[in-house]
């Protein structure tokens, strides 16, 4: 019968303790989720060392909700970053990964500049800087789609521009200048396969080209009988 007791004694007590122990982890989540980062703090340290790698996990969780409000529209850079700051208060073992998480902000924010400067240059008409711009924005970043969306719509304008551009040189024959356009507009978007293709063309008909000023040449010289400059013609080329 003492047996008993003692065992139902240590049991009790065992369950109190957890209990209790559940209770402060619970307390310190709903700090977290209701913004009383300076009670967190409180709570965590009081926390036994057993307890806190799960209060870390609930801190990392809380640092990835801090970035989902924000890819949602519910939350802008400022506030966010503001949040981390108050995270970092809290003498938790994940700080690295919350300073981690500033820093995407830091690229974020640089990243939206870029997204406005986009639509800025493309309203002002300057296709080939709104292309640079909306080229720049990060995945992370929640104008990313967008910026894609309107990079594919400016590139086919940009594209059809500079297609017209290099065509009114190949009406006069001038294939180095068509060829030279093509050249600069893929620098800029290198896997456009509209105007690789053009690219092509105007190499092929640059070679045809010379091919027939080679051919010109040769006939002149042969029917001078100057076979010698119509062999050193044809090694020249």
């Amino acid at each position: 019968a003492i047996i008993s007791i003692i065992v139902l004694i240590v049991c009790s007590a065992g369950c109190y303790l957890f209990i209790t122990q559940r209770a402060q982890l619970d307390r310190f989540d709903a700090s977290l989720h209701n913004k009383k980062y300076k009670e967190a703090k409180e709570l965590y340290e009081k926390l036994m060392d057993s307890q806190k790698t799960e209060a870390d996990s609930i801190i990392l969780a809380k640092v990835e909700s801090i970035y989902n409000v924000y890819y949602k529209g519910n939350r802008t850079i400022e506030k966010a970053v503001a949040e981390l700051d108050n995270l970092l208060m809290i003498k938790s073992n994940v700080k690295e990964e919350i300073n981690e998480m500033k820093e995407l902000f830091a690229l974020i924010a640089e990243s939206e500049k870029d997204y406005e400067k986009g639509k800025e240059a493309y309203e002002e008409g300057k296709l080939k800087n709104s292309i640079v711009y909306y080229g720049k924005v990060i995945k992370k970043d929640r104008n990313y789609k967008s910026a894609q969306s309107a990079l594919k719509k400016i590139s086919n304008e940009y594209r059809k521009e500079q297609i017209k551009l290099a065509q009114e040189y190949v009406e006069e024959d001038d294939y180095d200048n068509a060829i030279k356009i093509m050249y600069n507009y893929l620098k800029l978007l290198s896997n456009d396969k509209v105007a690789l293709e053009k690219l092509q063309e105007y190499k092929s008909k640059k070679l045809d080209l010379n091919i027939l000023d080679i051919q010109d040449n040769i006939d002149v010289c042969t029917k001078k009988n100057d076979y010698v400059e119509a062999i050193k013609t044809v090694k020249n080329a």
